[in-house]
């Protein structure tokens, strides 16, 4: 796991090495076991090394091999059996790295060698017969990369703070972006930044630049939905097949010479990743993040776990204080390159950092399952909509009371709340969709949010998908799974740990997303597929376990113990971003620091947007946007 520097001279001139090193130095944490680089005539490529796999002096990077140079951030989990059947056909190797491999497959297959790796990776691979640079992302953007142009500059790195290393360069903020987080609650994390005019290269992407032309192509390599079909004939059986798929996944993924290490948070989906690990004989060493508030408290399942697994367990308690009194939040948002939604980023933040103080380099995390294994309130939601569009009136019945038997409710309970979250009739749908932008509306100034509402996303509506596989697509490809993956490298990588994430094996995903939507809810049970293959795996209660915290954080905490400083930053904000901001933000942090109005999550998401901006030095004013041109 590393981190990477490009920069491109379109007008033919030699790249100063205090440049490359500058950009590279801003991501000294992504790989603090050493630095090299690459001087081709009018570009740079910089490396920095977080030594996992070889461990000699000829892995290091950027790597040469034939006709090719590169520079990779990431894993290939499968390069071993890829290297083997490379050497039968003539192909000799030198180290005992995933990297020369990529090498070796480019040379062999082309652009068409991303199909035989499992893995996650970003890496720019310079192609000298053809004077390119062959630039590629995994399949679901695990690994990131962005690229801009500045000053006439080409730029690709792995965190955008790389481009504060340039004295031209002038953040601004990208209008659309910011819109959309402070007033609809979402992140864009596809392929728009917060930066305006900086990209991500969006997963299962390439970016291919000619260098004596000077243009460049961003093209789709990867796409769930012209994945090949090869769907089970019962259940039985894709309880055997995902049962071989996840357990093949955790060896991969938890392969090392180094100790490995696995967040638990009690759930289903990290148990089930230290169950198998236990199962196939890997050790691991565990990391939870704990609340003793009432609501986030997850002890007793990790507990439950710890015991019947016996691994041993570092259990951390965050004190979401820290985000003010400690100023980790610009310590995070600085990191994150982009504000945070809540504290959730803090909790995962503090587990890699306890485990990095235990001397842990690889991580194995859960994300990933949720959004495919309908793991998110709107699958199940959406399921029960799926049964009264076919009438399967006894179906629907069934399946509100398995759910109420599920989540402990009464049956009125779970119908009800499929009705206002299912069905999305318009009296509650509009209710509680004009309560959050009532507030939103007096808190933000109404020039900006008359600029910008026309263009913001649609507001989320379960109505438009026909089935969990179409809902499950989106997830991963639009608006759960990109930010998430950037919150997890982020965390991990600033503590320099590779986090690696089992239940993301694209053959894993495929055969998941193949499935009847009744493989996945089942009798009121989510993620019923990994439930059943694992059920004499897991601990009977975290089997049982239907309730669903992930990474929690207290936040209505911090806005009332830290009043006085956070509300001075409220009064900063308003002062610094006029054009974004009105003086009511302060005014509703102080009604609900006095009780007279509930908790709203505008307030988190104000507070991280202006440390984020301010740590950034970004400018309040919009700037004109341009799209960057493929022709520089």
């Amino acid at each position: 796991m590393c981190g990477i520097s490009v920069i491109i001279d379109p007008k033919n001139k030699q790249v100063h090495e205090t440049a490359i090193r500058g950009m590279n130095d801003l991501i000294r944490h992504r790989g603090p076991d050493g630095e090299g680089y690459y001087f081709g005539d009018h570009f740079a490529l910089g490396h920095r090394m977080l030594k996992i796999t070889d461990f000699s002096a000829q892995g290091r990077q950027p790597m040469a091999y034939l006709h090719y140079v590169i520079i990779h951030n990431g894993e290939i989990y499968n390069f071993r059996e890829l290297r083997e059947t490379l050497r039968k056909t003539g192909y000799a190797f030198h180290t005992m790295s995933d990297t020369e491999v990529i090498m070796a497959a480019y040379d062999k297959w082309g652009p068409e060698c991303l199909q035989h790796f499992t893995g996650m990776w970003s890496f720019v691979l310079y192609d000298t017969r053809k004077n390119l640079l062959f630039c590629s992302r995994d399949r679901f953007g695990i690994k990131p990369m962005f690229y801009t142009r500045l000053n006439n500059k080409m730029l690709l790195g792995s965190e955008i703070k790389q481009l504060t290393a340039f004295a031209e360069f002038t953040p601004r903020i990208n209008q659309k972006t910011a819109f959309n987080f402070l007033y609809h609650s979402k992140i864009e994390s596809v392929d728009e930044s917060f930066f305006e005019d900086v990209h991500f290269l969006p997963a299962g992407h390439n970016l291919t630049y000619n260098l004596q032309a000077h243009t460049f192509s961003v093209e789709k390599w990867y796409d769930l939905n012209t994945v090949k079909k090869t769907g089970p004939t019962s259940f039985k059986e894709a309880l055997s097949v995902f049962n071989d798929l996840f357990t093949e996944s955790i060896m991969l993924h938890g392969e090392s010479k180094l100790q490995v290490g696995a967040c638990l948070s009690g759930g289903l989906d990290s148990t089930s990743i230290v169950g198998v690990s236990e199962k196939i004989n890997n050790t691991l060493t565990t990391f939870s993040s704990c609340y003793t508030q009432h609501g986030y408290n997850e002890i007793e399942y990790i507990n439950n776990a710890v015991m019947h697994y016996k691994f041993a367990n570092h259990k951390n308690y965050p004190n979401i204080h820290e985000l003010i009194e400690n100023d980790l939040l610009k310590k995070i948002v600085y990191h994150q390159d982009q504000p945070i939604l809540s504290g959730s980023f803090f909790s995962e933040y503090k587990v890699f950092e306890n485990a990095a103080a235990s001397k842990i380099r690889i991580m194995l995390s859960g994300q990933g399952a949720d959004e495919y294994l309908g793991g998110y309130g709107e699958f199940t939601a959406l399921n029960l909509r799926a049964l009264l569009k076919r009438g399967r009136w006894l179906g629907f019945a069934g399946a509100v009371k398995d759910n109420a038997v599920k989540q402990n409710q009464s049956i009125k309970e779970s119908f009800l709340s499929f009705v206002i979250f299912g069905l999305g009739l318009p009296h509650f749908k509009k209710k509680i969709y004009e309560q959050n932008q009532a507030v939103a509306n007096s808190c933000l100034n109404a020039k900006w949010i008359n600029q910008h509402n026309q263009i913001s996303q649609e507001v989320f509506d379960i109505s438009r998908y026909a089935s969990l596989n179409e809902l499950s697509k989106d997830a991963i490809k639009n608006y759960s799974l990109p930010h998430q993956l950037l919150s997890e490298d982020r965390n991990s990588m600033m503590n320099s740990i590779e986090s690696r994430l089992p239940f993301l094996d694209h053959r894993l995903v495929e055969y998941c997303l193949d499935l009847p939507d009744n493989f996945i809810i089942r009798k009121g049970a989510t993620k019923a597929i990994l439930r059943e293959s694992l059920k004499d795996v897991l601990p009977p209660q975290i089997y049982n376990r239907h309730s669903k915290l992930g990474f929690p954080g207290p936040d209505e905490a911090l806005f009332k113990h830290n009043y006085e400083i956070i509300n001075k930053e409220f009064r900063d904000c308003i002062d610094h971003f006029p054009a974004i901001f009105s003086p009511q933000i302060a005014e509703l942090h102080t009604a609900y620091h006095n009780n007279k109005i509930p908790y709203n999550n505008l307030l988190f998401r104000s507070l991280a947007f202006c440390a984020w901006a301010k740590q950034f030095g970004l400018m309040d004013a919009p700037a004109k946007s341009v799209k960057i041109s493929a022709t520089l």
